[in-house]
C-alpha cells in the first residue's frame, strides 16, 4: 500500500441541503509506504466550517504518534477559548485571553531558550526586557532603554538610585568589596579599606583638581603641574 492511500474511513452525513452530503470524516490513511510487517499509519479527522459545504481536515495523527493541527488551527481551553496555541505558517503562539498566564514548574528551574533573540515585552508591544543573541541584554522602562549590558560590564541611561541607607545599600569596588561609597540618610562616605587612596587626574592631565567645603565655594585647589591653593570662605 502506497503512501497517503485511504485504509477505511467513517463518514458523518448530513441531509440539511436534501440530499446526502459528507459533513464530518474520521479517516485512516497510510503515513508511508506499507509492506511486509511494516503498516505505518495515521488518523485524520475532518470537520465542515459554518458557511462551507465540504469538510476541511483539522487534526491528524501521525503514524509517529504526534497531534498534529493544521497552521491556524488552535489547540484551545476555556469555557470562551481563552487560552490558545497555534502556528499560523510563520510564527508560533500561546495566546491568553482572560486572567493571568502563568508558567509554572514545581520540579526545577523554567528555560526559555531560543538560537536567536529572546524578547519580553508589554503593554502590547512595549520591550521590558531584550536578550541578543551573542549580545547585550537591555532593560526598558517605558519603552526607554535604561540598563544594559556590555563586553566591558554594564551601561546605565538615567540615574542609578539605592532605595536604602549605609553600607548594605552603596556602591562596593574590588574584589573584596574594599572601596564603599554610601549615604547613611545623614551624611555620605567614600570610604577605602585597603592600601592607599588617590584622587587625581588620570595620566598626563594638567587640570585642576577641587574641592569645596560648600557649593561655589573653593577650599582647595590641585594645579597639574602647578600650585596648591587654599582657601577659608572663597
Amino acid at each position: 500500500v502506497s503512501a497517503d492511500n485511504g485504509l477505511g474511513a467513517i463518514y458523518f452525513d448530513t441531509k440539511a441541503g436534501g440530499s446526502y452530503a459528507e459533513s464530518a470524516v474520521i479517516a485512516a490513511e497510510a503515513d508511508a509506504d506499507q509492506g511486509s510487517s511494516d503498516y505505518p499509519s495515521r488518523l485524520v479527522f475532518k470537520t465542515t466550517a459554518d458557511g462551507e459545504s465540504s469538510p476541511t481536515e483539522r487534526l491528524r495523527i501521525t503514524s509517529a504518534g504526534l497531534a498534529r493541527v493544521p497552521d491556524n488551527g488552535k489547540f484551545v481551553a476555556g469555557a470562551g477559548d481563552d487560552l490558545q496555541i497555534y502556528h499560523d505558517g510563520t510564527d508560533s503562539y500561546v495566546d491568553n485571553s482572560t486572567g493571568d498566564l502563568i508558567l509554572r514548574s514545581t520540579g526545577d528551574d523554567v528555560i526559555i531558550r531560543a538560537t536567536d533573540d529572546v524578547i519580553i515585552q508589554n503593554g502590547g508591544s512595549d520591550n521590558a526586557i531584550v536578550c541578543n543573541n551573542d549580545g547585550n541584554v537591555e532593560l526598558y522602562f517605558n519603552t526607554a532603554k535604561k540598563f544594559e549590558t556590555s563586553s566591558a560590564g554594564v551601561e546605565v541611561t538615567g540615574k542609578l538610585t539605592f532605595a536604602g541607607d549605609g553600607v548594605s545599600n552603596g556602591i562596593e569596588l574590588g574584589a573584596g568589596a574594599d572601596l564603599l561609597l554610601y549615604h547613611d540618610d545623614s551624611d555620605g562616605y567614600l570610604d577605602n579599606d585597603k592600601g592607599d587612596f588617590y584622587i587625581r587626574n588620570s595620566g598626563s592631565n594638567s587640570n585642576q583638581v577641587y574641592i569645596s567645603g560648600k557649593g561655589g565655594e573653593n577650599g582647595i585647589i590641585v594645579n597639574g603641574d602647578g600650585s596648591i591653593e587654599l582657601y577659608h570662605d572663597n
